[in-house]
């Protein structure tokens, strides 16, 4: 996004313009978090579901089939499986939780700035995107 210092700016439009490139830079950082698909992001949501009852309620292997099919890839038993699923999301979580922080701080910064320089110096601290 390229942005310049004017007097003459629709400052309204400058705000629109940086917040849309602040979510889209956070959508980026979020990205190498995740594998790209919605189907993948449901067997996701289920292997989580899977590893949840699995951990509070045990049973027998095959009625978690998601997490079964994965002892000897993932982990040598159903319970590591679940325990390695339920550490990856908590990992993702917290990555992802930061990167929320800073997209909503600098869209914050982005409404109270005066003026165009603090609009592009809130822009330019997206690079905590990165950490």
């Amino acid at each position: 996004m390229k942005i310049s210092a004017s007097k003459n700016y629709d400052y309204e439009k400058l705000r629109s313009d940086a917040k849309r490139h602040i979510d889209m830079m956070a959508d980026h950082a979020r990205s190498k978090f995740t594998t790209p698909g919605i189907t993948q992001a449901a067997v996701y949501n289920a292997k989580l579901d899977q590893a949840r009852r699995f951990l509070d309620m045990g049973g027998e292997p095959e009625t978690y089939p998601l997490l079964n099919n994965e002892v000897g890839i993932t982990g040598p038993s159903i319970s590591i499986v679940a325990d390695m699923i339920i550490a990856k999301y908590n990992s993702w979580c917290r990555a992802v939780g930061h990167i929320e922080k800073v997209r909503l701080t600098r869209k914050q910064m982005v409404s109270a700035a005066a003026d165009d320089i603090h609009v592009i110096k809130a822009l330019a601290e997206n690079t905590l995107f990165e950490e």
